[in-house]
């Protein structure tokens, strides 16, 4: 029998699949916004490329609304997108984020 977690297992919180038009911002260029949850964020760019463990300053804009975080990318995909974790942010933050997902009619996915 095999050891270890599935990546589901792993996850603190539900992943929520956002409406098309929602976008992260970081130096380097931006990217579509595939899901999101209180813990990380997944980016389509085809290319941008980081490797894990780079820091990134992003914009969130969702539903009208933007929200600045700071992640590091926790799994590349070349020529796909990239894995961002949050770092700690504001109980405001959460809030905002928490309203924007019910506000976008999301469901977890």
């Amino acid at each position: 029998m095999a050891t270890g977690t599935s990546r589901t297992e792993r996850r603190a919180t539900p992943r929520y699949r956002i409406q098309p038009g929602s976008f992260a911002y970081y130096a380097l260029g931006s990217g579509a916004i595939r899901d999101i949850s209180l813990g990380g964020v997944f980016v389509e760019d085809r290319k941008t490329s980081f490797s894990a463990g780079t820091e990134l300053d992003l914009e969130l804009r969702l539903n009208g609304e933007a929200i600045v975080l700071r992640g590091v990318v926790k799994r590349p995909i070349p020529q796909v997108g990239f894995g961002v974790r949050f770092e700690e942010f504001s109980r405001t933050t959460r809030e905002r984020l928490q309203r924007l997902f019910r506000a976008e009619h999301t469901s977890p996915g």
